[in-house]
């Protein structure tokens, strides 16, 4: 497939624009959380975890779309990437982290992986944590 300029800069746009989400996202939840040491966390390989929370052994993800499943399904790949990677405890979950809850369909990918979700609801946050 070829993608012109234009849909170039759209498509570099759209990530960028994804990532301030997933940012925003983050910052809303630690907030909420007010757990100081929970932070993000490099991989020795330069791969990055949106967040750690050592106290509970979470990698957590974020992603920008809850709506979007294939990008939901992505943040749990990366999410299970992760806690293969041999640094952090064998025993690490994983969650992922949206800005709502998504469909059904997704949720229970998620039980079947254990995956955990953590959504934010109105001014809240739940988590169904594996």
């Amino acid at each position: 497939s070829h993608f012109t300029i234009s849909d170039r800069f759209f498509l570099k746009k759209v990530e960028e624009l994804e990532r301030e989400l997933e940012k925003d996202l983050v910052q809303e939840y630690l907030t909420w959380l007010d757990r100081p040491d929970v932070r993000k966390h490099l991989f020795s390989n330069g791969c990055e975890a949106d967040l750690y929370d050592r106290e509970r052994q979470l990698i957590i993800e974020a992603k920008a779309n809850h709506r979007d499943d294939v990008m939901v399904a992505h943040g749990m790949g990366q999410a299970m990437y992760y806690r293969s990677l041999s640094e952090l405890g064998p025993d690490d979950r994983i969650a992922v982290l949206v800005p709502g809850r998504p469909s059904e369909e997704v949720v229970r990918l998620l039980f079947i992986y254990d995956v955990g979700l953590i959504y934010r609801d109105g001014e809240t946050f739940k988590e169904e944590l594996a």
